[in-house]
C-alpha cells in the first residue's frame, strides 16, 4: 500500500475531486473530517482549544464554534500557528492510524484528503504522490462568495491565509496528479479518472508489499536463530 496527498486551495474542487475518487472506490481519508472529530466536546483536543481560546469560541452547549474559531484564526497568523500546533499532532496520529487500518484491509492505496498539505506537514514525508486541485483566483473568490456568502474581501483573507496553490502545484511530480478544475464538471471527472488509472496501475504496493514480507521473514529467522 502507498500513500497519496490530495490538497488544492480553499473553493478550488478538491471535494469535488475527493468525491468522485470515494465513488471510484478509493479509499478517502479525510483531514477535515478527523479536525472535527479531534475537537468534538469532552476530548483532549476540545479541552485544549478551550483552554487557549477560552468559552467565547463555544456555543450554548459547549461545542466548538467553527465560525467564532474562524474569525479569530483568519484575521491573526499567531492564533492560527496555535490551533494548528493543537490540533495537527492529534489529526496526524488519526490519519496514520486510519491508513493502517487500510493496509490491513489490503488497500492498495489510500488517498489523504489534506487542505493545509506542505513540505512541512506531518504526513508529507509519507506519501508517495501529491495530487493538487486547481483554478484560478478570481473563480475561488467568486466560489467562496456564493458559496458561504462571503464579500470579497472576506473571500480574498480566506485565499491569502492559506499557502499559495501554485506553491503546491510545485509538489506535483506527475502530470495525471495536476487537476485542472476552471472547466466544466465532465473536464474534472475525466482528469480524476485518468489520475485513479495512473494510481491503479503503479507499481508501488507489490515493491512495498515485498519489502514488508522481507521484513517479517528477517525478524522470525532472527528470532528462531536468538531462541536456540
Amino acid at each position: 500500500m502507498f500513500l497519496v496527498g490530495l490538497t488544492g486551495g480553499i473553493a478550488t474542487g478538491k471535494s469535488t475531486v475527493s468525491k468522485i475518487l470515494s465513488k471510484e472506490g478509493c479509499a478517502i481519508i479525510d483531514a477535515d473530517s478527523i479536525a472535527k472529530q479531534v475537537v468534538a466536546k469532552h476530548t483532549k483536543g476540545w479541552q485544549l482549544v478551550r483552554q487557549h481560546f477560552g468559552d467565547a469560541i463555544c456555543d450554548s452547549e459547549g461545542n466548538i464554534d467553527r465560525a467564532k474559531l474562524g474569525e479569530i484564526i483568519f484575521s491573526d497568523p499567531t492564533q492560527r500557528q496555535r490551533l494548528n500546533s493543537i490540533t495537527h499532532p492529534l489529526i496526524f496520529r488519526r490519519m496514520l492510524w486510519e491508513a493502517l487500518c487500510n493496509l490491513v484491509k489490503g488497500k492498495r492505496y489510500v488517498i489523504l484528503d489534506i487542505p493545509l498539505l506542505s513540505k512541512h506537514s506531518p504526513m508529507f514525508s509519507f506519501l508517495s504522490e501529491i495530487v493538487v486541485v486547481h483554478c484560478e483566483e478570481d473563480i475561488q473568490i467568486e466560489r467562496l462568495m456564493q458559496r458561504n456568502n462571503y464579500i470579497e474581501t472576506e473571500a480574498k483573507q480566506r485565499i491569502s491565509s492559506q499557502m499559495p496553490v501554485k506553491e503546491k502545484i510545485s509538489l506535483v511530480t506527475n502530470q495525471c496528479c495536476l487537476i485542472d478544475n476552471n472547466g466544466n464538471p465532465s473536464a474534472t471527472q475525466t482528469q480524476v479518472m485518468k489520475l485513479k488509472c495512473y494510481l491503479d496501475s503503479s507499481w508501488r504496493p507489490e515493491v512495498l508489499r515485498c519489502v514488508f514480507l522481507s521484513t517479517v521473514v528477517l525478524v522470525v529467522i532472527s528470532l528462531r536463530l536468538y531462541m536456540q
